[in-house]
C-alpha cells in the first residue's frame, strides 16, 4: 500500500543552492529549464514541486513518511525556517 498527499509550501524559488541541497537530501532531482517545476525521485517515492508552492507526494510508504518528506522539503526550500 502506498500513500499520496499534497501540501502548500508557499511561493518558491529554486536557486542553485536549493537545488544542490535537494540533490544531497533526495535521490534524483530534475528541474525544468524555466525553473518552475522540480521532480524528485527518491526510491519509489515521487515528489512534484511547483514554484507556486504546491507539492505532491506519490507512493510514500505511509502518511508519516509523506509528512516527513514534505517537512524536509519545506525546510530546504525555505532555508530551515
Amino acid at each position: 500500500m502506498s500513500f499520496s498527499g499534497e501540501a502548500q509550501l508557499g511561493k518558491l524559488e529554486f536557486s542553485e543552492d536549493v537545488m544542490d541541497t535537494l540533490r544531497q537530501a533526495f535521490g534524483e532531482v530534475h528541474i525544468t529549464p524555466e525553473r518552475d517545476f522540480v521532480l524528485i525521485e527518491d526510491g519509489d517515492v515521487m515528489i512534484m514541486v511547483f514554484s507556486t508552492g504546491r507539492a505532491i507526494v506519490r507512493r510514500a510508504k505511509s502518511r508519516e513518511d509523506a509528512e516527513r518528506r514534505l517537512t524536509q522539503l519545506f525546510e530546504i526550500v525555505h532555508g530551515g525556517k
